[in-house]
């Protein structure tokens, strides 16, 4: 009787040298990592603010900065030879403007709008680079 042919459902050894992925696949693995962490600890942090509106803004930027840090973070430890600090600021970039998109879409887009907009990517950007600074150096 022949002896059935078993196929591994993970990885048994490192994968090889030819399957390290390009840096802009990272950009897109940290934005994602980002807008998936970001909407919890958002809910989180707005639920303990409270309505004060100066309160939702400290969560809200909190949160975010959260986010960027662990998204980074991803791409910075993880990423191979060709994903740095420059990839994981990119990843901030894309998950900032994607949210801007987004909102904008949803809600509509105005002057408020857009000053939330570069206030979104001016925290996602750096946190996200700074993130991702940490995570090179843990490699």
């Amino acid at each position: 009787m022949e002896q059935k042919r078993r196929l591994p459902l993970v990885a048994s050894g490192p994968e090889p040298e030819g399957a390290v992925r390009p840096g802009w696949q990272w950009v897109g693995f940290g934005a994602l990592a980002i807008i998936v962490s970001w909407l919890p600890l958002s809910a989180i942090a707005l639920s303990i603010a409270g309505t004060r509106i100066t309160a939702v803004a400290v969560a809200s930027a909190a949160s975010l900065t959260g986010a960027a840090l662990g998204g980074g973070f991803l791409v910075g430890k993880w990423g191979g030879p060709h994903a740095a600090v420059r990839e994981a600021g990119l990843a901030g970039l894309v998950a900032g403007l994607g949210a801007v998109v987004a909102s904008g879409w949803a809600f509509g887009f105005n002057l408020a709008a857009l000053a939330g907009g570069v206030a979104v990517i001016a925290v996602s950007t750096p946190a996200a680079a700074l993130g991702g600074r940490a995570g090179v150096r843990r490699r």
